[in-house]
C-alpha cells in the first residue's frame, strides 16, 4: 500500500453545508411561489420537493450523473401538491432556488480547523467538487477556505464529473502525487467514496448525520472508513501511516 501523499476532499456536504443551504434555498423559493401563489399549500409542497429530490439522486446515481435539472424537481413537487402554474411562474421559482443556492456558502465548523491542521503536517491538501468553477470558487472564497487547500479543480475545467476515474486522476496530478497515494474526503457514497476507491485512490466516507443515507450501507467499490465529523480526518490519516513531508 502506497504512503499517503495528499488529500482532497468534496465541497458540497464535505466542507461546505450543501443541506442547509438547500433549506435556504428552498425557503426562498417558497417566499416566491407563496407571493405569486396565494394559498400554495407550503407543507405539501416541502414534502413533495423533497420526496422528488430523494428519486431524482437516485436516478442521477444509477446514471452516473452528479446533478438532475431542478426545474424538473419543482414541477414534480407543485403538481403532486396540487399548485397549478404557468411556465414562466416554474422558471421564476425554479430560478430563486438555484441562484440562491449559487450564492449561499455555509462552511461547517470544522472545515477551516482540519484544513489548517492537514496543512501544518504538510500534506498537501486539495478540493474535487462536481459543477460550474465560478459557483463553486465563489463558495469556496465565501466561506473563507480558498487560501487553505493548495489545489482546486472542478469537473467543468476537467470535462469530467466525479465519480468518473479521469476526476480523482486529475486531483492527484494537480497535486502531484499518484493516485494511490491520493485519500479522498466526501459523504457522497457513490460520487465520492465508490468513485475514488474504484479509480485506485483510498476514500474516507463523511457521514455526518451519523447514518448513512438512502443507498447501500457500505461502499461497493472497496472499504472505506467512516468518520461523522471532519475533526476524526487528521488523526485517522495519522493511523493509515501518513509520512509524506511538504519539501521546506
Amino acid at each position: 500500500m502506497k504512503a499517503i501523499g495528499a488529500v482532497s476532499f468534496d465541497l458540497d456536504g464535505t466542507l461546505c453545508d450543501h443541506q442547509g443551504a438547500v433549506r435556504l434555498s428552498f425557503d426562498a423559493a417558497l417566499h416566491a411561489l407563496v407571493r405569486l401563489v396565494p394559498g400554495a399549500p407550503a407543507a405539501a409542497v416541502k414534502q413533495r420537493f423533497g420526496i422528488a429530490g430523494s428519486r431524482m439522486k437516485r436516478m442521477a446515481d444509477e446514471a452516473g450523473q452528479p446533478w438532475w435539472p431542478v426545474r424538473d424537481q419543482w414541477a414534480e413537487a407543485l403538481r403532486e401538491a396540487g399548485v397549478v402554474c404557468s411556465a414562466e411562474l416554474l422558471d421564476e421559482v425554479a430560478s430563486v432556488f438555484t441562484h440562491t443556492l449559487n450564492t449561499t456558502a455555509i462552511a461547517y465548523p470544522d472545515a477551516h480547523q482540519v484544513l489548517v491542521s492537514l496543512r501544518r503536517t504538510g500534506l498537501p491538501v486539495g478540493v474535487l467538487t462536481n459543477g460550474n468553477r465560478g459557483n463553486q470558487l465563489r463558495k469556496l472564497r465565501a466561506c473563507g477556505l480558498e487560501d487553505l487547500v493548495d489545489r482546486i479543480v472542478v469537473s467543468e475545467d476537467i470535462g469530467v464529473h466525479k465519480p468518473d476515474a479521469a476526476a480523482f486522476s486529475a486531483m492527484a496530478l494537480a497535486l502531484s502525487v499518484p493516485l494511490g497515494a491520493l485519500v479522498h474526503v466526501g459523504d457522497d457514497l457513490v460520487h465520492d467514496v465508490d468513485g475514488a476507491t474504484a479509480a485506485g485512490a483510498r476514500a474516507v466516507w463523511v457521514v455526518r448525520s451519523g447514518r448513512a443515507g438512502p443507498g447501500p450501507a457500505t461502499p461497493r467499490a472497496g472499504a472505506a472508513p467512516r468518520v461523522f465529523d471532519l475533526t476524526s480526518v487528521p488523526p485517522l490519516l495519522g493511523a493509515l501511516r501518513f509520512v509524506h513531508r511538504r519539501p521546506s
